[in-house]
Formats: structure tokens, sequence, C-alpha cells
């Protein structure tokens, strides 16, 4: 490391009270964002106890320690290489947290090369070990009753939570952090030397190759988020109908959590009210009306959707074909109260009153 980072370390800059004022404020308004966000969760924790995770589904999901060290398919430079190892994985799209190998060499060389004062560097590295901890779950210390299992019992709205590997953003922000002050510290010294062959007669045209220099560590970290080309898109099926043309609230059937995600993708046209929804758990009252739908068109769940307010039922022909819902199809709804009509593929029923 050259003199002058050694004299930058050394230096004491002013806190002044623009700068504490500064931070004050940028912290309040992280705090009430969050709190915002995290308000309708809570509510939902509080109005569906089926939200909550057990224990059990948080062992499930915890990720182990090797985890750290697997790629997730995505990744164009460790994806296929890791193969092998995602499939020793228990769930691997959770378990796989790899945020990349230059990252993790440039963080270590951070703990000694830096910008960063050393106390900064030690509460960094403390960051990125707690951290590392808290997304292993119950594969933490004591089975993570030191670690993510002690917020699970103490804090808000960690019960909700299905998977602890998600923390693995905070890890990587405190690696990017002690990556980015070794990083500096390389330019500082690139600049440096710079400096002292602009006093000699040697300089020549090296110039912009001192500063091409301090970005290979960068573009080495990108190089490993890049996405593996060789990964096929999915296939998002169109929507069957014109959704924005339809009176809501509505229903689609076929109904489950996989199936009503595409249907949730189709409401994008026009949002209509409807009662389709998928999510990370199945509230109770929605159990009960999919089970109930299978029996449409009867008396009793026309009166149940008379009662929701619900004025139009989508019956997809070929995805109900087959299916519990197949009834929908072709039952007959004489004294029902209600209209069918036929659009190709799709069966619209309405329900008056």
């Amino acid at each position: 490391m050259g003199r002058a980072v050694h004299l930058a370390l050394g230096v004491r800059r002013p806190f002044g009270w623009k700068l504490f004022f500064a931070n004050l404020g940028g912290g309040l308004v992280f705090a009430g964002v969050s709190a915002m966000m995290a308000y309708p969760y809570l509510q939902v924790l509080k109005q569906h106890q089926e939200a909550k995770r057990s224990a059990e589904i948080i062992e499930l999901f915890s990720p182990p320690l090797k985890g750290f060290f697997i790629s997730p398919p995505e990744s164009w430079l460790w994806g296929d290489i890791y193969a092998n190892a995602r499939s020793t994985l228990g769930w691997a799209p959770e378990m796989a947290l790899l945020p990349g190998f230059f990252l993790y060499g440039l963080a270590f060389v951070g703990l000694f090369v830096s910008v960063w004062r050393l106390k900064h560097r030690i509460w960094l590295a403390l960051g990125v070990v707690g951290t590392a901890i808290l997304a292993m779950g119950t594969n933490g210390p004591d089975k993570g009753e030191a670690g993510y299992m002690l917020l699970y019992k103490v804090l808000p709205g960690f019960e909700g939570i299905r998977t602890s590997g998600r923390l693995m953003v905070w890890v990587t922000l405190f690696l990017a952090l002690l990556a980015a002050g070794a990083v500096s510290a390389f330019a500082d010294r690139a600049v440096e030397l710079f400096t002292d062959r602009t006093q000699s007669d040697n300089i020549g045209g090296h110039a912009g190759a001192w500063r091409i220099v301090t970005l290979i560590p960068l573009l080495l970290v990108l190089a490993e988020g890049l996405h593996n080309p060789t990964l096929p898109n999915p296939t998002v099926p169109p929507s069957p109908v014109k959704m924005s043309t339809l009176e809501a609230p509505l229903m689609v059937l076929p109904t489950s959590e996989l199936f009503d995600m595409n249907v949730m993708l189709w409401s994008t046209d026009g949002l209509p009210k409807m009662v389709n929804g998928g999510s990370g758990f199945t509230p109770g009252d929605q159990e009960i009306l999919r089970l109930n739908m299978q029996q449409f068109p009867d008396e009793p769940t026309v009166a149940q959707l008379r009662g929701l307010k619900i004025h139009t039922i989508v019956v997809l022909r070929d995805q109900a074909a087959g299916t519990p819902y197949a009834r929908a199809i072709d039952a007959p709804i004489d004294g029902l109260g209600i209209t069918r009509t036929e659009q190709g593929n799709v069966i619209i029923y309405k329900i008056d009153g």
C-alpha cells in the first residue's frame, strides 16, 4: 500500500452537524419506508394464522454452510459447473447462495488492504459473519437458537418468513463494502504509481493503462453476475380472454395456488377485482371456496358467489377438463338465475344480483 493510502487512513475528518442530520434524516426515511412495507405483511399475519411458518418449515428451507459456496444455475460462469453440487441441497433454489468467488476474494483482501480504517473493516467482517449465521437459519450455531430462531421468536413478522436464506442480501452488502475498500485502495495505489512515473522521463503512454488496470476487479465481479444464456426462458401463457372486458368481481376456474399465478398476470389487463390469487400460503376461506367451486354450478355455490358479490365466473375448458372443476364446463344451469356464453375455449357465466 502506498504512502498516500497510509496517510489517508490516519486522517480524522470532522463529523459535523450537517452530516449528522443528513444521516439521521436518511435513517428515518429508510425506517419509515420499511415500516410502510412491513405493515401489510404484519396485518396478514394477524388476520391469517395459517400464514405463520412453523419451526419445521424453517428447518426444511434453511441453507447449510456449503450453500454459500454453491452457485445457482442462473450464473453464467459457475452455474453449469455446480449442477452436481446443487443436487446435494435439500431445496437448491433457495440454498445455492454463492454471490461470487471473485467477490469473496476481494472482500478477503479488503480485510488487509483497504481505504477503510481497521475498526471499520473489523465491523464489516463481523457483519459478514453475523448475517451469514442468520441466513443459515436452523443450521446456525445451536440449531439457530443463537441466531435466526431467536429473531423468529422475538421480532414481529419473522414468523411469516419461509426461508432464512433471503438474508443473503445483507451478507452480500457487507462483502461488497469490504471489496470496495480493497478496490479503492488499488485505485489509490495506481494513482500514486502514475504520479511517481510522471516525475520521471519514462512516462510514455501508460497513463490510460494504469486507470484500466483498476477496472479489472470490477469486471471480474460483473462477469460472475452475468445470466446463464443456456437456461430456457419460461413461456408465459397468453390470456384466454381480455380481462378488462369482464364484469368484476370475478373468479377463474380451475383455481389452484400455482395456476392462479397465471391468472394474476392476466389480471394486469384492467386490474379487475377477483378472488383468484396465490402466495406463500393459502387462506382458509380461499381453500374452502376452491373446494366448494368444484360443484359449480349448483344452488349452494351460486348462492355463495352471490353472497361474495361475484358477478362473473370464467371457465377455461381445456384447463378444467379432467379436473374436479370439469362440472363447470357443461352442467345444467336451469333455475339457477345465471347465464352462460361460450367464446371458443372460454365459458363465461354471469351471476345476477
